[in-house]
Parts: structure tokens; sequence; C-alpha cells
């Protein structure tokens, strides 16, 4: 019909006064919203989480589509898929895709979120290690990348532990390897005596299930000195709900563990929030700093 509103001026209108609404009455944002636009908030969640969320779901309501159809984000029209991708998708992305295999350090194969490799870099410079017990190196590009972080701050080696080294590829006079099972005993004995009154750093990307890591952590995690960091990789796997979405088929990965590591220590370290720097990370809530002996 002439003259009649389009579905989409509708919506627009609609989203624009709830915008205004909330600008206006800023405690809208955290209030919940109307029925059908938010689930409950479950249980752990904070103040700021559940604001967040309950302003996406208001966003919902019209604004996001409407301003998307009248001004897409990206006026390139082949970046505007990927410019509508959220961070949970984009994690899923990365993992899913090719991104995560085509990752190299000067050529090596580097398994790393980027965003991480440069958290990485801002440790080393701040912390200044002896020694980086690394367990779970694979092709070794990550292992050659913290050779060079030392390299630049003149100081400190590297220490691989890898069950195999079929694949592995680094080569750097600041690194040596010790080549078993992390969980073995003599491998175990074998890192504390390398470690023995050295300022040490350890991270931990080897295997990812739940006990394997609450495993490495009791056997490693107490070699960390005072104001260095425990760092345990891939937490991401607890994080998204398998019933949208598995990165591995395994029943718990390191998020358990890491916090079971950590309460059995009460006040010794410190999880931090480094994993937020850049929103992404492969490793939530994996960044340990030890504050106590």
């Amino acid at each position: 019909m002439a003259g009649a509103e389009t579905n989409l001026e509708q919506k627009r209108k609609r989203a624009m006064a709830r915008l205004k609404a909330a600008l206006e009455n800023p405690t809208l944002l955290t209030e919940v919203p109307p029925a059908g636009r938010s689930e409950p908030a479950p249980a752990g969640l904070s103040a700021l989480g559940l604001a967040l969320r309950n302003w996406r779901a208001f966003l919902r309501g019209g604004l996001a589509a409407a301003l998307e159809a009248e001004q897409p984000l990206a006026g390139e029209p082949s970046l505007r898929d990927p410019f509508r991708m959220t961070v949970a998708e984009y994690h899923q992305r990365y993992f899913q895709s090719t991104f995560m295999r085509n990752i190299f350090w000067m050529g090596v194969p580097t398994l790393k979120m980027v965003s991480d490799l440069w958290i990485y870099q801002e440790i080393i410079h701040q912390a200044r290690p002896d020694i980086v017990v690394e367990i779970g190196s694979h092709f070794g590009g990550s292992t050659l990348f913290l050779a060079h972080l030392l390299d630049q701050v003149g100081h400190g080696d590297i220490l691989s532990i890898d069950i195999s080294r079929e694949v592995y590829l680094a080569k750097h006079p600041r690194i040596s390897e010790i080549t078993g099972d992390s969980g073995s005993g003599a491998v175990i004995e074998q890192v504390r005596e390398r470690t023995a009154g050295l300022k040490t750093m350890v991270v931990h990307d080897g295997d990812h299930s739940e006990a394997a890591v609450r495993r490495d952590l009791e056997a490693y995690g107490d070699l960390v000195s005072r104001g260095q960091f425990l760092i345990v990789e891939d937490s991401i796997v607890d994080v998204f709900n398998p019933a949208r979405y598995r990165l591995r088929e395994m029943d718990g990965g390191p998020l358990p563990a890491i916090r079971a590591f950590v309460e059995a220590r009460p006040g010794r370290f410190e999880i931090t929030d480094l994993h937020r720097r850049f929103l992404l990370s492969a490793s939530p809530f994996g960044y340990l700093k030890r504050i106590e002996d």
C-alpha cells in the first residue's frame, strides 16, 4: 500500500525509541529486557556481564538490524560478512577453519592466537624469567617465538618438553629439549633439576583434558617463581556451550583444572585478566601470576 511504513521503518522507529529511552535513563541498561528478549542470568554472571547481555538483547529488538540494513558497518561489500561476526563466532571460526593452521613464526607453524602471542611478549618483557618451561611444543613455532623474545630482552632460556619430535622444527641456542611424557617421573625430575634456583615461568600447552592438565599443574605449577607466570593454554575449549559447538571431544578441559589448582593454593596464585587485553584469547583465565611463595 502506498504511503504505508515498511517493516524496516517500523523496526527502526521502535529501536530508536528504545535507544532514546535508554540514553535518558541509563538504569534501563541493567534491567531485564521484556520477556523473550533475554535469557535469565546464569549463576556467577557479574552485574557488568548481565548489563552487557541485556544491552545486546535490547539491540536485537531492531536497532542493530536497522542500522546494518541502512548503513552497513563495512562499506566494502566483501568485508560485510566478517564484520558482522560476533566474538564467539570469530573464536569458533579461528579454531574450526584454517586460520590457526596458517600462522607461522619465522617459517615455523605456530598454533596460537596472535593476540595471545602479544601478551606473551608483554609478560617476557616485564617478568624476564631465567627459564621458560614449555610443556607441549609440537612444531616449535611458539618455542622459537619465545626464544626470540628472550633474545630481545637479552636474558633467559627455553626448556621444551614434548612426547615426540617428529614434526618439531625449532632450533635456537636458547632452546634445549626433553623428549618424553610430561607426566613421567623421570621427565618431572629432569625439569626440577634444570629449574632449581632459577626464576621460572611455565607454559602448559600439552594434553588439554582436565585430568592431564591437573596432573601437570600439580607436577610443574609450583616450580613457578614469585612474580613469574603459569600460562595454561586453550581453556577456550571449556567456554563454548557443547550443545552448540564442541572444540574437542572431551569431558572437561583446562578451566576446571586451573580453578582446582588455584583453590588448593589460596593466596599463592592470582588468575589475572590478561586474557581480556585484546578480547580474543585461546586461554580465558589461563594467565596465572604467582604472588606468594
